[in-house]
C-alpha cells in the first residue's frame, strides 16, 4: 500500500508539470527511511519515470533520477560529516563508524546511516531529509542529469563534463545534514 500510494501521489505531480518540485521531493523521500519501503517506492518511481521519459524522447525523467541519486548519497555522507565536524557530540564508536558511512555514501548506499538512525531517529531522519531536499533542489536547479540510477559517485562522474553540478548538490546537501545534526544533537 505504501509503494502504491507513493507512486500514485508522485504520478499525480507529473500530470501537473511539477517536475522540479517532484525532483526534490523524491530526493527527500530517499532519506526518509534509509532503504525502507518509502525509499524503495521513490527510487522505483524515479527509475520508471526516467525510463519512460527517455522512451518518449525527453530528458525530464533523468533530472528526477539525478535528484534521486543525490538523495541516496546524502544521508550517510551527512552523518559521517557531522561526526567529523562535531566530534565532541559523537561517541568514539560513532566517529569510527563514520568512515564506513562515508564509504557507503560514496557508493550510494543509504543504509549506511541506519546505525545513527537507530540511536536518534527523529534528529537523524529530519536532518537527512532536509539535506537531501537541499541537494535535490540544487540538482534540479542545475537540471543535472544522470543515466545510471545506482553507483553513487560513479553515476555522477558518468554524467560527463557537468558532474560538478552533482558534486555541488551532494556537498551542499551533506553539509546541511551535518550542520543540522551537529547543532541539534545534545
Amino acid at each position: 500500500y505504501i509503494n502504491i500510494g507513493i507512486s500514485l501521489g508522485l504520478s499525480q505531480m507529473l500530470d501537473k508539470n511539477l517536475i522540479y518540485i517532484l525532483a526534490f521531493l523524491v530526493a527527500a523521500l530517499m532519506a526518509t527511511d534509509m532503504g525502507g519501503p518509502i525509499n524503495k517506492a521513490a527510487h522505483m518511481f524515479a527509475i520508471a519515470y526516467a525510463t519512460d521519459s527517455l522512451k518518449q524522447g525527453n530528458t525530464l525523467g533523468i533530472i528526477i533520477l539525478a535528484a534521486n541519486v543525490v538523495g541516496l548519497m546524502i544521508p550517510p555522507l551527512g552523518v559521517s560529516m557531522a561526526a567529523w565536524l562535531f566530534p565532541q557530540k559523537f561517541s568514539k564508536e560513532e566517529r569510527t563508524s563514520s568512515i564506513a558511512n562515508a564509504v557507503c555514501g560514496v557508493f550510494g548506499i543509504t543504509e549506511g546511516a541506519i546505525p545513527s538512525l537507530v540511536r536518534d531517529p527523529a534528529r537523524v531522519i529530519l536532518s537527512c531529509m532536509a539535506g537531501s531536499l537541499v541537494g535535490g533542489v540544487i540538482s534540479a536547479a542545475f537540471s543535472f542529469n544522470v543515466i545510471s540510477p545506482e553507483g553513487g559517485l560513479i553515476s555522477i562522474f558518468m554524467s560527463g563534463a557537468i558532474c560538478y553540478q552533482g558534486l555541488i548538490a551532494l556537498v551542499a546537501g551533506s553539509f546541511v545534514t551535518a550542520l543540522l545534526l551537529g547543532l541539534t544533537k545534545p
